[in-house]
């Protein structure tokens, strides 16, 4: 990863968790640890993502309120139900480990396109004047960021992120919030984690 690249993905990294903070807080602390843990080691398993990955992450991307083959209860707050459920590709049939997302990049699109889900819910709502204090679409947000979690987790990848101090060619610590110390997972390499 070229350091235009590793900005790049700095940058998108606090863009989405400021949205994430803003607007989702109850996901937010999750959000940011996955977020922040995959800025940490952004080439970590690069690979590509599964077929069923490419077909469920383009259906949310190109989901339009105004397709007229989306029946009324998938529309309003329940909107990304269809989305997120259709064709049986669902967050738990589509994301089983990492090698299904394949890498970070895949894993953050998937997020943002979660996240723009949601902001369509509430702003079709609010042209339609209905009054909503929960939406479908949050829960997906909720899952997808969950599941990605656990499956960083599962892989393998960096989990504390807040510094990373490097001790010699085999250790590599890091503090967590709390400032203990604990050994991190050594499958992220020094260059690979951008050191």
């Amino acid at each position: 990863m070229c350091v235009l690249d590793l900005i790049i993905v700095i940058i998108l990294t606090f863009l989405l968790s400021a949205i994430l903070v803003k607007d989702f807080p109850q996901i937010s602390r999750v959000a940011a640890d996955l977020l922040n843990s995959m800025k940490a080691c952004p080439d970590f398993r690069s690979l590509p993502p599964s077929e069923d990955m490419k077909r469920f992450l383009a259906r949310i991307e190109a989901a339009d309120p105004s397709d007229t083959s989306i029946d009324e209860d998938n529309k309003g707050a329940g909107w990304g139900h269809h989305q997120f459920t259709a064709g049986s590709m669902t967050c738990a049939s589509v994301m089983k480990s990492w090698e299904d997302i394949g890498n970070t990049t895949i894993a953050r699109k998937l997020i943002a396109s979660t996240v723009r889900t949601c902001k369509v819910a509430r702003y079709v709502c609010e042209k339609m004047g209905i009054k909503e204090s929960s939406y479908i679409s949050d829960s997906y947000l909720e899952r997808v960021i969950e599941t990605l979690w656990d499956l960083w987790k599962l892989a393998g990848a960096v989990r504390h992120f807040l510094f990373v101090l490097y001790l010699d060619t085999n250790h590599w610590f890091s503090a967590n919030r709390y400032n203990n110390f604990e050994n991190v997972h050594t499958s992220c390499t020094p260059r690979q984690c951008g050191l």
